[in-house]
């Protein structure tokens, strides 16, 4: 397996460059100063903790969804830094502007690099799908040494700008085409059923000899472009990230197939005009791009 131990990093690109360089070429890139306007460059454990106090809160897990209190969960977080023998949360998943919206200034205005995203234009339904909703923001707190747990690739065909606020993660990364490679789980082609890319069993695994793996550091302030490639990471220092899900006319056929999926047991009818009011909307902003 070919290991690649550095990825391209750009100082503020313009649009145009951002678009036909990565965007369009479905090529990673990680900027570097990208996050300037934003007060939540500047967050901390700490600071979301006075910011938050003891609100209860839903988090996702491998066992389903989960609720504690903010203010406890960041305290373990804090604590499982400084000790092997404290369970470390994993808070991830969380909708940013609606669970927290005392935090929605901190992330406004929208980022530079998010101009281009077809998710963002006035016609796209503002709650549906549901699960990329126009104003969703994913927020992701771990500890040092928290691994994600599943190699996987993103649903509904979506592109994902990463913006790390605060601490460092290591990012694995390998190119959509490695897919047949990576051994997709039968139940969910969008999981990978190995688990350790550390030491991979190669026996077990044999086709993975022919991916191509990147293996990166993205560190606070900066914003990962991940166009729709197999990831995982492992937090380095106590973290902070959130993600903003992209789509563009590269992506975009990914999404129109993923609907007809998720839909195809629900009223035909409402999900036919569903999918015919998206193909609409993807020619409409293709051609007036």
């Amino acid at each position: 397996m070919k290991v690649i131990t550095e990825i391209t990093r750009v100082s503020k690109p313009s649009i145009k460059e951002f678009m036909n360089e990565f965007v369009y070429l479905k090529k990673p890139v990680i900027i570097t100063d990208g996050l300037d306007l934003w007060k939540a460059k500047d967050w901390n454990l700490e600071i979301l903790k006075e910011k938050i106090g003891k609100k209860e809160f839903g988090f996702r897990t491998e066992e389903g969804m989960q609720s504690a209190i903010f203010s406890e969960m960041i305290d373990r977080v804090i604590s499982a830094d400084s000790s092997s023998e404290i369970s470390a949360p994993y808070l991830r998943n969380m909708n940013l502007i609606k669970m927290f919206p005392e935090l929605k200034d901190d992330v406004s205005p929208n980022l530079l690099y998010m101009k281009n995203n077809w998710r963002d234009h006035w016609m796209w339904p503002k709650s549906w799908p549901e699960h990329v909703s126009k104003d969703l923001i994913e927020l992701f707190i771990s500890a040092k040494g928290v691994a994600f747990p599943k190699l996987h690739i993103d649903y509904w065909g979506m592109d994902g700008l990463i913006a790390q606020l605060h601490g460092s993660k290591e990012f694995i990364l390998y190119p959509s085409e490695d897919s047949p490679y990576l051994y997709p789980s039968p139940d969910n082609p969008l999981v990978s059923t190995i688990s350790d890319f550390n030491n991979p069993d190669f026996n077990k695994f044999p086709e993975l000899v022919n991916a191509t793996q990147y293996r990166f550091q993205l560190n606070a302030g900066e914003i990962l472009y991940n166009p729709r490639w197999w990831h995982t990471t492992l937090t380095l220092e106590n973290s902070i990230t959130v993600i903003m899900a992209y789509w563009n006319r590269e992506n975009y056929p990914v999404f129109i197939d993923e609907i007809k999926h998720a839909y195809k047991n629900s009223n035909k009818l409402k999900t036919f005009a569903k999918i015919n009011y998206f193909k609409g909307l993807g020619f409409l902003l293709e051609n007036f791009e």
